[in-house]
């Protein structure tokens, strides 16, 4: 039996659900597998992640992608820092507590990627996501309002990233990537 399209849960009328593959793993499960760097254990959580992820964005209203800039490698990182603190935690739970984080930064429709390139370094992401970074950086920084370039992006730009990544403690790239978007955004 196939779901129909829009389906926004599936459990029994008790609100209880399987759980197969490493998200049934408890999640000093996978902090050991990072600890060891257990190859194989590391790839099983990733797939496991992304399909997760990809079900969040195939099944949650107005949702096209919740990760639209964070990398698999960044996910892990989040999960593997709230796994130490949480062990006994099943992994599916403090995913889902992630994605919960996640969500109000969430990208609700399709966005043409754009390539930012500052200082002969480029970074790729949806100009929806170079949007709400300038609007973040403006609400976070002094100067005010960032004049809107072309193409989403000119020196005043990186010049007020690098600004927002010197006082972070940042590599000052001037460019919208994942350290400085992770600072940006929870």
């Amino acid at each position: 039996m196939f779901l129909a399209p829009g389906v926004g849960h599936a459990a029994s009328v008790g609100g209880e659900f399987n759980v197969d593959g490493p998200g049934a793993q408890n999640c000093s499960l996978f902090v050991e597998a990072v600890d060891q760097a257990d190859a194989a254990s590391l790839t099983a959580f990733s797939a496991w992640t992304e399909g997760f992820v990809t079900g969040v964005n195939v099944f949650r209203d107005e949702t096209y992608d919740v990760t639209p800039w964070q990398t698999p490698q960044l996910i892990l990182s989040k999960m593997a820092a709230f796994c130490r603190e949480n062990p006994d935690v099943p992994y599916v739970n403090g995913l889902g507590r992630l994605i919960s984080v996640l969500m109000p930064n969430r990208q609700t429709e399709p966005s043409p990627i754009i390539q930012v390139r500052y200082d002969g370094q480029a970074v790729a992401l949806p100009t929806w996501v170079l949007n709400e970074a300038r609007r973040a950086l403006e609400a976070v920084t002094d100067g005010g309002a960032l004049p809107t370039a072309p193409d989403g992006f000119d020196d005043a730009f990186a010049e007020r990233l690098k600004s927002f990544q010197a006082a972070e403690g940042l590599p000052r790239t001037g460019l919208p990537d994942q350290a400085t978007l992770n600072r940006l955004f929870p």
